[in-house]
Order: C-alpha cells, then sequence, then structure tokens
C-alpha cells in the first residue's frame, strides 16, 4: 500500500475526522501528480510535526514556518540529509544511500527568499485544519504547527503501515541531528553549507543532487 492509499486509509477510518472530499474536479484520483495531491503533503507533515516537534499544551508541535520548511527540506531530500549529517559530525546518524538514492526526492520545493520552500504548504496547512488533524497555536507572537488529539490517531495509523517506515526513520534522525535549531538557525546552515542552492534563482526548483 502507497504513503497516499494509508492516508486516505486512515482519516476515513477515524469517524472524528471530518468529511474528506477531493479537489479533483471530473478527473479520476488516479491522474493526480502525486507531488502535487494535498493529501500527499498532509501525510508527511503529521510525521514530521510528531517526530520532530516539541511537546507543547496542545500537542507536539513546529514552531515557526520557517523551522517547519527546514526541516522538511531534510526529510523530502535525504541526500541533503545525509550531507548535513556528515557536515555535524553524526556518522553515527548518517543514511547509507545508494546511488540511485542519492537522486530520489520525496517532492521537489522551490529556492525562495529564505532557502527550500514549497508554495503548497499553505493549501496543506488550509486542509489539515480544515480536516482537525493540525492547529496553528500562535505563542510569543510565533506561530506553532500543533498536532490535535486526531491528528496523533492518524500518525498512530500510519505507524502501522510498511509505507511510512523510511519517512518515519528520516523523522526521526532529523530529530536527533537537527531538532534542537531554531528555524533562522537551519536556514544559516543550509546557506553555508550548500551554496549551491543560494546560487539558485528565486522560485527555480531545488534539485536532488549535491555539487562539490
Amino acid at each position: 500500500m502507497s504513503q497516499f492509499e494509508s492516508f486516505l486509509d486512515a482519516i476515513t477510518a477515524n469517524e472524528n475526522i471530518k468529511h474528506v472530499s477531493f479537489m479533483v474536479d471530473s478527473s479520476p484520483l488516479l491522474f493526480f501528480e502525486l507531488q502535487d495531491a494535498i493529501e500527499f503533503h498532509a501525510s508527511r507533515l503529521l510525521l514530521l510535526i510528531k517526530f520532530c516537534g516539541s511537546e507543547i499544551e496542545e500537542g507536539p508541535a513546529i514552531k515557526g514556518r520557517t523551522k517547519l520548511a527546514k526541516l522538511d527540506f531534510f526529510l523530502r531530500y535525504p541526500f541533503y540529509l545525509n550531507k548535513a549529517l556528515q557536515k555535524l559530525g553524526r556518522e553515527d546518524l548518517a543514511l547509507h544511500l545508494e546511488e540511485r538514492e542519492t537522486r530520489s526526492i520525496e517532492a521537489t520545493m522551490i529556492r525562495y527568499k529564505y532557502g527550500p520552500w514549497d508554495k503548497k504548504y499553505y493549501d496543506v496547512f488550509a486542509y489539515l485544519m480544515a480536516k482537525g488533524l493540525m492547529a496553528i497555536v500562535p505563542k510569543g507572537g510565533i506561530d506553532h504547527f500543533a498536532l490535535t488529539p486526531e491528528g496523533e490517531a492518524v500518525v498512530e495509523m500510519f505507524l502501522r503501515q510498511d509505507a511510512y517506515n523510511e519517512l518515519v526513520k528520516r523523522c526521526q534522525i532529523i530529530k536527533k541531528a537537527l531538532g534542537r535549531r531554531s528555524g533562522a538557525s537551519l536556514k544559516e546552515f543550509i546557506y553555508r553549507n550548500f551554496p549551491e542552492i543560494v546560487r539558485q534563482s528565486v522560485g527555480s526548483i531545488i534539485e536532488g543532487v549535491y555539487h562539490v
């Protein structure tokens, strides 16, 4: 079962989650480009918040959009995660990627003003909030992206699906190596260690190959 199918099973099996509707016009769902499907991104962000977030009163949460986007960058681009671990001297956590994996991308991002970003985030946030899976909680002038109890229940269903094993593993590695950093610190780390991203024009797609 794919990640996408697992997500649909999880949210439709939980009676506390609001009814799911798909914005597919008249086209069959299978014609979706996977990385354009809101549900595909929603499932990844739920896992990211659960495993890389810190506990606040409302539940596991990631502090700020910048931090969420930068952690998501490493989740989407496993080769860049591997290089980051090497830069940090955390070879004990380094992924052992084969050649084909170094060119794989979970889903592309663009180079924006403050580093990796995805314009679909706003749609994904709205989707997760509409389904009652995530809340945006203002604290100290900064938005915290927090899982609701329903969101945590969906994550628990994901954990019973093999399709999410690799994402969960990467989330756990990211938490150990980078989870304590602020959004600004993560942005500076990317700019300092991956100059090829900085050299890209604003709005261009970040490729999945690291150029020495």
